[in-house]
């Protein structure tokens, strides 16, 4: 799998930023996917043990503009004009998590 980019300083992936989650998304070219593994600390609880659900859906957003740049490029870009997301479970901190995301209608 081949590796996409991070920035400096964004707050999931800047490698420059003392509070990011420097996570890191690989490509999936033949699967046409990108995932990532991350393993979110404690001061980014909600609940104790249990992840904030904003940085639950910012790892989600993050991974939706990821597929698209797998599917239509490095340099393209996409905006969220609507995100909901329904929690099924709490999202544990301090756990391995990893995040799958595809491109299943563009328009």
């Amino acid at each position: 799998m081949l590796k996409q980019k991070n920035s400096r300083g964004c707050f999931l992936c800047g490698l420059e930023n003392e509070f990011s989650l420097k996570m890191k998304w690989y490509e999936d070219h033949k699967a046409q996917q990108i995932r990532s593994t991350v393993m979110v600390p404690g001061h980014f609880n909600g609940y104790p043990g249990v992840v904030h659900g904003g940085i639950v859906s910012a790892i989600l957003d993050e991974t939706a503009g990821r597929s698209v740049m797998l599917k239509s490029g490095k340099d393209a870009l996409m905006v969220a004009l609507k995100l909901e997301v329904t929690f099924r479970r709490p999202t544990p901190t301090n756990t391995p998590l990893t995040v799958i995301g595809w491109v299943i209608k563009q328009t």
